[in-house]
């Protein structure tokens, strides 16, 4: 295999694995009334309250299904738009008390999900994974 053909492999690979995830997650977070982007949104702001062209830009996004997405939060009382002072427009999301619950109850289902996803991955391969990913992170984030 050339290094060309490996490459188009792992592109089809992830965009296979994304799809999964994303279906899996809907999984996981349905029987909280969220889905995976919403639970991409709340993972978003888990430190600090962003924008929503922050949180496009970190997670692959447009700003309009973002917007939309914490737009359906906010309805829900999961988020809440703040004043942001370091810009007049663009407010900051940040989640409310029902948020955190929600994002705390989600994170409780994790360990069970991620030990089976791991099941016959080293820790090994996994550090190499997400090397090889952080690298080509970077490289289309220069792009």
């Amino acid at each position: 295999m050339t290094e060309h053909e490996g490459f188009t492999q792992l592109v089809l690979s992830v965009f296979r694995l994304n799809g999964l995830l994303i279906t899996e997650g809907d999984s996981l977070s349905q029987p909280l009334g969220l889905t995976s982007a919403r639970w991409k949104v709340l993972g978003a702001i888990e430190h600090a309250p962003q924008t929503v062209s922050q949180i496009a830009r970190t997670m692959g996004q447009t700003r309009q299904s973002v917007q939309r997405i914490a737009n359906e939060l906010e309805k829900l009382a999961i988020v809440s738009f703040e004043d942001n002072p370091g810009h007049k427009t663009a407010k900051l999301i940040q989640r409310t008390e029902k948020g955190r619950e929600l994002f705390d109850q989600l994170s409780e289902l994790l360990p069970p999900w991620s030990e089976a996803a791991l099941e016959g991955i080293t820790e090994q391969e996994l550090a190499t994974t997400l090397k090889v990913v952080a690298k080509l992170v970077s490289h289309f984030e220069k792009s």
